[in-house]
């Protein structure tokens, strides 16, 4: 997975209000996996001290003849991570609620859940998100939910920034998501949209569109320095 790109912003009405503090919005990296792309999503944020609570009244899709893939025999090949163990490596979708970096690797919150109206949730091999979704951290005093430097949180995402990337370079990890289309293949998208509940203001809502463009070397770091590994013990 050596080739890393941006994800551009095409045909999209971000609602966040990037003035205010907290939640900017959200942001995308995308890198080759073979013959398929690896999206990660985060919740934009302006602050270190910022920390995302859950995701609600999600809509999630890829368009273009694209899927999302849930591999068969491969973990977690479902929505729900494996806790302490899925990670920007794992060649599978799945969501999160944050996040924290082990040994140079960034690994799913224990913590995460998905809410009522993710109903496959923990169902096996499913390759779609249901309307108005939602996930969360069940541990809201989490150093997971913090925002963090995206940049030094792995080497996955070092070098590498969307091209519409909301306010900010902080940002904390929602979701993983490996679809069948190669990150050359201009011709699909990824929808992303929804609300963030936040601990430094009230709830704003969100909707953009990323679109694949190949990067031409080397591209502008995540955020500012400052994030501390840790693994998180059960």
């Amino acid at each position: 997975m050596n080739k890393i790109g941006m994800i551009g912003l095409i045909g999209a009405a971000s609602l966040a209000a990037a003035a205010n503090a907290g939640f900017t919005g959200w942001q995308a990296i995308a890198r080759s996996s073979g013959s398929n792309t690896i999206v990660d999503v985060f919740a934009g944020f302006n602050t270190a001290g910022d920390k995302l609570l859950n995701v609600f009244n999600m809509n999630i899709a890829v368009t273009g003849g694209a899927a999302f893939v849930q591999q068969a025999g491969v973990a977690p090949s479902k929505w729900k991570p494996i806790d302490d163990t899925s990670s920007t490596s794992s060649v599978d979708s799945f969501v999160t609620l944050g996040g924290f970096s082990y040994g140079g690797e960034f690994f799913t919150s224990y913590s995460s859940a998905g809410d009522p109206n993710f109903t496959n949730y923990t169902t096996n091999n499913a390759t779609t998100i249901p309307a108005l979704a939602g996930w969360y951290n069940g541990s809201p005093t989490s150093p997971d939910i913090l925002a963090i430097n995206l940049a030094t949180a792995s080497s996955n995402w070092t070098g590498a920034k969307d091209s519409a990337s909301a306010a900010g370079n902080l940002g904390v990890w929602v979701g993983h998501f490996l679809v069948n289309r190669s990150i050359t293949d201009a011709s699909w998208t990824l929808t992303f949209s929804g609300s963030a509940a936040f601990n430094t203001g009230t709830n704003q809502a969100d909707s953009r569109v990323f679109h694949n463009i190949p990067a031409p070397g080397a591209l502008a770091l995540l955020g500012l320095a400052g994030f501390a590994s840790r693994r998180r013990r059960a």
